[in-house]
This record gives C-alpha cells, sequence and structure tokens, in this order.
C-alpha cells in the first residue's frame, strides 16, 4: 500500500505544511471532500467498493488518517508537522478495525477519545 494521508477539514493556511511533512516522508496527501465523509477509510483509500450512503454526522473539524506509515515515519512526519507549528488534534492510523468505518463514526471515536484523554489530564 502507498504510504498515504487523507486529510478532512485541513485549513488552507496548514495545506502547504501538510504537503511538505508528507513529502518527506514519501507519502501522498489525498485530500477528502465532505460529500465523501460517508465512505469508509478503505473505500477512501481504494481497498473497498464506495458505497452510496448519505453522511449523517458531518464535521467541520481537521482530521486525518495515515496509511501505509510504519512507525519511525509517523513520528517523523508528525514531529514535522509539529515544528511547523501545525495542531491537528484529530488523527489516525488506519488498522484492520478503522478500515471499513465511515469517516464521520470515525471522527465521532476521535472526538470521544479526545475528550476522554482531556478529562484524564484534568484529574489531580
Amino acid at each position: 500500500m502507498q504510504t498515504t494521508v487523507l486529510s478532512f477539514n485541513i485549513s488552507a493556511a496548514h495545506m502547504p505544511a501538510l504537503h511538505a511533512a508528507a513529502a518527506q516522508v514519501n507519502a501522498d496527501v489525498n485530500t477528502v471532500v465532505p460529500a465523501d465523509f460517508s465512505q469508509s477509510v478503505g473505500a477512501l483509500l481504494g481497498i473497498l467498493p464506495r458505497r452510496k450512503e448519505i453522511c449523517l454526522a458531518p464535521f467541520g473539524e481537521e482530521m486525518i488518517v495515515m496509511a501505509g506509515f510504519e512507525r519511525a515515519q509517523m513520528e517523523t512526519f508528525l514531529d514535522i508537522l509539529k515544528s511547523k507549528g501545525v495542531v491537528i488534534p484529530y488523527k489516525a492510523m488506519l488498522t484492520p478495525t478503522n478500515l471499513s468505518w465511515q469517516c464521520d463514526a470515525l471522527m465521532e471515536a476521535l472526538r470521544q477519545e479526545h475528550e476522554q484523554i482531556k478529562r484524564m489530564r484534568e484529574k489531580p
């Protein structure tokens, strides 16, 4: 599988840094349009068939999904983004579990995980 970053709602200000970081780790960037948020992650990567479904939970937050990354490659990619001042709180690696998830469902799972981590950090 080609190393790929699926990007969702990435601001115009962040796109150059995202592309530069991806280029440094030999990854492609595929921008996902809102009309495709109902597709599975696997469909957007060309692994699973596309579906004719409507996105029931559109979202506006920035999110990336990294596919085909080795761990060191992922860490380098994220370090480059951080060094350029780009913070994308919702990010995921492609897994056998989330491969079949619709993107809007993945975003909801990431939101819940993000909130849980935030609550854990706030506890004394």
